[in-house]
């Protein structure tokens, strides 16, 4: 995988991280949240890294597949139209002839 996939996929996955973080906790107060019928023994600070990594890797993956997908596909000439079959050998006397 070349550095520039890397940072292609990295970066995105970064600022989705970030976004989801925000929107997550504007609405959620991690002093609130429990595991169970405990509450971690993580202060919010705590809890809030964790859920930005889980959130970074999230994106992370997505962004990876992604590019996965992207580069696993036909490589057509043109975008939109698969590639031309081969002419037979027939076909292009046939055309040299008329």
């Amino acid at each position: 995988m070349k550095r520039i996939d890397i940072i292609a996929v990295v970066w995105p996955g970064f600022m989705l991280a970030c976004v989801l973080e925000v929107a997550t906790f504007a609405f959620v107060d991690p002093a609130d949240l429990s595991w169970g019928s405990e509450a971690p023994g993580l202060s919010r600070q705590g809890i809030q890294t964790i859920t930005f990594f889980v959130f970074w890797l999230l994106g992370i993956a997505t962004g990876g597949l992604a590019l996965l997908f992207a580069s696993s596909g036909p490589k057509w000439e043109s975008r939109g139209s698969p590639p031309l079959p081969p002419r037979s050998k027939e076909a292009a006397s046939e055309k040299a002839g008329a």
